[in-house]
Order: C-alpha cells, then sequence, then structure tokens
C-alpha cells in the first residue's frame, strides 16, 4: 500500500465499497462538554474555540467540507469554495462563527475522511486517500446542555461488515485513525464516550476486532 499522505488541499478520490458499505444510524459517538456561559460574543467564541479543537482532534483523519451554523436568525451555509485552499476555508468558518451577531447554538460540519480504501484508479490496492462519502458529520449542540456527536453512516472501519460478517481488509490500517481521534475526542470531554447506532461492534474507541462482538 502506498504510504503517501495526500495534503489538507488534495481532491477527494472516487472509492470502491465492496468490503463496505452505506449504512444509515451506523454508529455514533457522543462527547459532553462543559457548557459556556455569557452573551453571544463569549458563546461564539467558545464555539469557535471548540470546532477549531475538534477540527484539531480529528486530524489527520478529516477535514470539514461543508459547515452549517445554526441560531435564532436561521441556518448559515459555508461550503468549501472551488479552489479555496483548505487554510483559508477553515480560518473562514472559525471568522463567521465568531462574528454572528446571536448565539450559535449548533454547528453541523460534513467531513471527508482520510482513509485506507480501494479507488477507481487504484482498483487492485488500496491508497491512503480524501473520500467524500455521506454520512461522515461531527456536530456541537449548545442549549442547556453542551455535547458533541461523531456520526458514522457506513461500515468502512468496522472489523467485520453487516449484515454479511465478512473480514474487512480495510480494518486493520483505518481502526487505528478512528481510534486517535476518537481518544483526542475523549480527552476534551467530561466523561466517557456514550455510543449510539445500529452497527455492531462499537466501543468507546471504535470498533472491536473480536468476531463475537458482531
Amino acid at each position: 500500500m502506498s504510504t503517501d499522505a495526500p495534503d489538507d488541499d488534495a481532491p477527494s478520490r472516487e472509492e470502491i465499497a465492496d468490503t463496505w458499505r452505506w449504512r444509515q444510524n451506523g454508529a455514533s459517538w457522543i462527547a459532553s462538554l462543559s457548557r459556556p456561559s455569557g452573551d453571544a460574543a463569549t458563546v461564539n467564541r467558545w464555539m469557535a474555540d471548540t470546532v477549531a479543537g475538534l477540527l484539531d482532534d480529528f486530524a489527520p483523519l478529516a477535514r470539514v467540507r461543508t459547515a452549517m451554523l445554526l441560531a435564532d436568525d436561521g441556518p448559515r451555509h459555508l461550503p468549501w469554495g472551488p479552489d479555496e485552499p483548505y487554510a483559508q476555508f477553515r480560518a473562514r468558518l472559525l471568522d463567521a462563527i465568531k462574528e454572528h451577531p446571536l448565539p450559535v447554538t449548533y454547528v453541523k460540519l460534513g467531513l471527508d475522511v482520510r482513509v485506507w480504501v480501494r479507488t477507481k484508479d487504484s482498483p487492485d490496492r488500496p491508497q491512503l486517500a480524501w473520500l467524500s462519502y455521506p454520512g461522515i458529520e461531527l456536530g456541537v449542540h449548545l442549549d442547556d446542555s453542551a455535547w458533541v456527536e461523531f456520526e458514522l453512516d457506513n461500515t468502512l472501519f468496522s472489523a467485520f461488515t453487516y449484515p454479511d460478517m465478512e473480514p474487512n481488509p480495510l480494518y486493520p490500517p483505518n481502526q487505528p485513525l478512528l481510534e486517535a481521534a476518537l481518544r483526542r475526542l475523549r480527552a476534551r470531554a467530561t466523561d466517557p464516550l456514550d455510543r449510539a447506532g445500529e452497527l455492531p461492534g462499537t466501543y468507546e474507541f471504535g470498533f472491536s476486532p473480536d468476531r463475537d462482538d458482531y
């Protein structure tokens, strides 16, 4: 397998989903956070700092592709512009949160992931590549409490695909990438990570290698 890691500005590749698949309500990990207090400027600085920290937690596994900010004046959508450097888009997103006139109570980040996957231009050998795939999201929620949810609507990281239970050859290189990100998320949380979703085999830091857990 090629070990050349694509940089943050590299284009996404077209995946071959043969040993894995899309799975609605697949798995999610939820981190409780300490809730901020104060005026809109204080809350939005907290939200921007939290988003920046989460993007650091999930690097190099993930980058943000689209963002939605929600406040009492409605949603604001921020897509990554064509030919816009990723670092510029990330900075633009954080500025939009900090400068919003009302408290931002929810930020939804649509993510690309940098994973080992077989692609249409490398069908016989997995490549470390950016993948744009539906249902991979980070959400920061703020109401009476504060929490983060990482959603994964596919079986790419599972050791055994569901429902056919066949071993997934992409599990060994990809699970450590997921585990590292979730461990950094856990370090930010006030409690152990909660889990939700319909996929078997999940634990606090990803997916188990034990077939009996599936």
